[in-house]
């Protein structure tokens, strides 16, 4: 499992793309209200992952996912 953390301008953590064996993608974001819990957000993105849903996926995200698996 691959994971890669996304950071607002300040490089604090807002939210996290993780990739699995398979090429499945799965992501967290953090609300702006909320503060960023690492270990939870890639628990929720491995969960969206192995859950096969791409749900709505934010082009940012989608951005990042194609740079980690080599795809552009």
């Amino acid at each position: 499992m691959r994971v890669k953390l996304l950071k607002d301008k300040r490089n604090q953590p807002i939210g996290c793309v993780v990739v699995l064996s398979g090429g499945q993608m799965g992501w967290s974001l953090c609300n702006k209200k909320d503060f960023f819990v690492e270990s939870l957000g890639i628990e929720i993105a491995a969960g969206r992952a192995l859950c096969g849903t791409r749900m709505d996926t934010p082009n940012k995200l989608e951005r990042l996912y194609r740079k980690m698996t080599g795809g552009g």
